[in-house]
């Protein structure tokens, strides 16, 4: 029921929003809302909540944390915001981080600094880590398991270096050529997947990717695949024909 999920939200599982700027509330201070995290915890008092948050903005590596915790959101940078977002977060100690596309609106030494406080978190904290990305780049780098979605289904799933190496479903295999850092075309040119994704009400019974797939035949459009494991029976695929995609490389 919803109160038995309410001690399970915010408590075990913590969520970091991908815009903090929307996430936040513009009219509470930095260091009141990471408090009310606290305080879903459990009965502390005021002092020992405002203790608490300010520590769980350090641990968030915000500098100056007590000056910062007086601080309003639109006061703060877009990577500041975000720590505080991961310090509320973490104040309840969750089991769980959700973190979703946490670095996108982030330039690219801010994301690696992001990135390296949530690697270190995790290890710390023996925290599962559950990251929501477009970014192949900061898949590779952070995860240990890759599931990939299309249309509302996971196609791909397994070890990271096998499904971003050894992609076995052709929508994987379409991001990687897509993406400027797996793309190996000497003339810069990158390989758009073609078609758009369906809506809801245009997916029929079969692959929800036939219609846009280099691979298609057409049982594709009369059944869905299972999510199959291939050799390797940790490494699965939602695809009829997973083994003509090549293995050896992304060019061919």
């Amino acid at each position: 029921a919803e109160d038995a999920m309410r001690r399970v939200r915010g408590r075990r599982i913590g969520f970091v929003f991908q815009e903090p700027a929307a996430a936040l509330n513009p009219v509470m201070s930095c260091g009141a809302q990471v408090m009310e995290a606290v305080r879903a915890r459990g009965p502390f008092s005021r002092r020992d909540a405002w203790e608490r948050a300010v520590e769980a903005m350090r641990q968030a590596g915000i500098p100056g944390p007590g000056e910062r915790a007086r601080a309003y959101p639109h006061e703060l940078s877009g990577g500041l915001r975000q720590r505080v977002m991961l310090a509320i977060a973490l104040a309840s100690e969750p089991d769980l981080l959700i973190a979703d596309e946490p670095t996108a609106a982030l330039d690219v030494t801010i994301q690696v600094q992001i990135l390296d406080l949530l690697r270190r978190l995790r290890a710390e904290r023996s925290l599962s880590l559950l990251l929501i990305t477009h970014d192949l780049a900061v898949a590779a780098e952070i995860a240990d398991e890759v599931a990939v979605m299309y249309a509302g289904r996971i196609v791909e799933s397994g070890p990271a270096s096998g499904v971003l190496s050894r992609p076995r479903h052709p929508y994987t295999w379409g991001l990687m050529n897509a993406s400027p850092r797996a793309s190996r075309d000497s003339r810069g040119a990158l390989r758009a997947i073609p078609g758009s994704v369906p809506r809801p009400g245009e997916i029929g019974r079969g692959c929800r990717f036939e219609p846009r797939c280099l691979l298609r035949e057409p049982e594709c459009a009369a059944a869905e695949p299972s999510l199959a494991p291939g050799p390797r029976s940790e490494h699965r695929a939602r695809c009829w024909f997973s083994e003509r995609l090549k293995t050896d490389g992304l060019e061919d």
